[in-house]
Parts: C-alpha cells; structure tokens; sequence
C-alpha cells in the first residue's frame, strides 16, 4: 500500500500542544478526528516512536505521519455563500454577529446550513480541537437568538478561550425585550437549576437541587406594558436568560416556550402590542464580550448591532435614542468588570 509521508519538526511555538492537534494543524486538509485515527492506527510516530494522542510534544521532536493512500478523505464542503456580519477578525479569533434562525453547528435534523459549515465553506483555518462539526466553536447561541458569536482560527487561542468562559473572566451582556414594564434598575437572580420534571427538553430555575444559576440584569427604558433590559450572566446554563426572565415575572417577547411570548390582544396602546406582535421570534440578541485576548492579552470588546427585528420594535416603542441608552448602561456594567 503507497502512503504519503509527512515530516514536521516541532518549533518552540508549538511546544506543549497535544500530539493530535499538532498534526491536524500542520496537515489542514485533515480532521482532528482523522488524525486521531491516524495515531491510534500506527501511522504517526514522535522520534520513530508511537505516542498516544495526548501526548505532548517538545521542541525538536520530529513527528512522522503516513497517510495510506486508500485512506478516507473528509467529503468536499458544501457550497455555501458565508453572509454573516463579521465583528473582528485576526490570525486567531474571529467575532460574528450570527443572525437569528442560524443553528451554530451541525446535528440532528440539522446537518448542513449552519454557522461551521458556512465558515468551513469559507476557506478559513479553524481550531480542530473539538473535531470538525464543532470546528472553531468556543461557545453556542439558541437558534432563534442573535449577536455576536467568537471563534477560534488557533487550537492554542481555541483552549485557552474555552478556560476563559468556564472561569468566567468573559464579560456577556445580553439585550433583551421583556413583558412587563415595572422592572427595576438593578436585580440579580441567583437559582438553582435544572430540567422540567415535566418536559427534560426544559429548564427551571425552580428545582430544589441543581447546578447553581445566577443573572445579573440591568433596566434600560420601560414602556407601558414592556421593558427593555441589559442581561450579564455570570453562569452560562441552557436558556438560563429566558428562564430567570419568565419565571420572575418577565418573559422575553416572542418566547413561547418559557413565556406567553405576547401580551393580550385586548391589551392598550394598540400601537405597542402591534409593535410586540412583529416580533416573530424571542427578543434576545448577544450584545457585547469582553475578554483578553487569548494570544495578545489584550482587551477585546466586540459589539453586534441589532438586527432589524428587534432594531424596529424597539424604535417604535421607546423613541429613536434608546441605543444610546442601552450603551450608557452597557458602558457601566463594563466598568464593574475591570
């Protein structure tokens, strides 16, 4: 059988990476999960001997990998016109603003038409750490909400953001539409939380036990029957926004699964339930991170504008400086962080 020879030597750059990732980032046409394989098969060998995939390589080691000339090839990426907004964008990192409908990676009954596979279809390098369906993700959005979303290019930048958020030293804030007006200015919902007994397909912040949840939400502007808020969650559970929102009493618009999403049709102003009602999805959108760049340390704040959903209700209802509110409080909470 004819193989394809590879040889690397490791630079100081690269030393203390996982064999695996090592060799998936030299060989860009080939997964982390391939090169996996590849490993466990024989075919990679550190010094002429064989290394488990973990193993960590040193500056001056050669790495020899043979790829058989039979072996299977990851299937060409789909055509995909990449036309999301992009926030930032470096050798390491890079922000969108992920519109609303856009599942993030590919799974069940969502194979294709997602955010990595339009960024694979792209031709940008992405960290393959986690594999190529997961390829550059450093954290989710829900489907339906929106902003700004950062993927990692670098499988070093891509480990180190992934620490960034499990330590919390990632600032989120959150813009969200809520049901009901007399919200205060500052409130924190601490919980524990879980699934539904009744639906495991739900969370609650009502459970008795749980891992622990906690929220801090600001009050922007308030309406006659709606509010605009500023949300900074501090854990980052499952819907934990949605969740801490509708069962305090503030479901997000257009939330039907953790709210009743709308206020009555009988509700007055009529002007204000109409402007509610266009709202054909909940009213969430990741409005700003900020956290230290994983390469430079530098301070990196990356803002998404907001969709034009969101963008129209939102003028409607409480005049055309609302922005310029939502950043002052935005601004504050930011300063809390430093």
């Amino acid at each position: 059988m004819k193989k394809e020879v590879h040889r690397f030597v490791v630079s100081k750059a690269e030393e203390g990476l996982r064999l695996d990732v090592f060799v998936a980032q030299m060989l860009k046409t080939v997964s982390r999960s391939k090169v996996q394989k590849l490993i466990e098969m024989g075919y990679v060998s550190v010094n002429g001997r064989r290394m488990a995939r973990g193993f960590r390589i040193k500056q001056g080691m050669e790495v020899v990998c043979e790829i058989p000339e039979d072996e299977e090839r990851p299937s060409p990426l789909e055509p995909m016109r990449f036309s999301c907004e992009v926030i930032y964008e470096d050798d390491y990192i890079m922000a969108i603003n992920k519109p609303a409908g856009l599942v993030v990676h590919p799974g069940a009954g969502h194979m294709s038409g997602t955010l990595v596979n339009m960024l694979l279809a792209s031709g940008r390098k992405l960290s393959a750490i986690y594999g190529e369906e997961r390829a550059g993700l450093v954290h989710r959005l829900d489907k339906e909400t929106s902003g700004v979303i950062v993927v990692a290019k670098d499988e070093m930048a891509h480990e180190r953001l992934v620490k960034a958020f499990q330590h919390r030293e990632v600032a989120k804030v959150y813009m969200a539409i809520v049901l009901g007006a007399q919200v205060k200015d500052e409130w924190v919902v601490e919980s524990f939380y879980d699934r539904r007994k009744s639906d495991r397909k739900q969370w609650t912040s009502r459970a008795k036990q749980g891992r622990e949840a906690r929220t801090h939400f600001y009050g922007v502007l308030r309406a006659n029957l709606c509010a605009l808020v500023l949300a900074k969650p501090i854990t980052g559970r499952t819907h934990q926004i949605r969740v801490h929102l509708a069962e305090n009493g503030h479901p997000v618009v257009g939330d039907r699964v953790y709210g009743r999403g709308y206020p009555p049709p009988s509700s007055k102003p009529k002007e204000e339930v109409e402007a509610l009602l266009r709202m054909k999805r909940q009213a969430l959108h990741a409005y700003c991170l900020r956290f230290l760049h994983p390469i430079t340390r530098e301070t990196v704040t990356l803002k998404a504008s907001l969709p034009n959903d969101m963008l129209d209700v939102c003028k409607t209802i409480f005049g055309e400086g609302f922005l310029n509110r939502a950043e002052l409080k935005l601004q504050k909470i930011l300063e809390m962080q430093k």
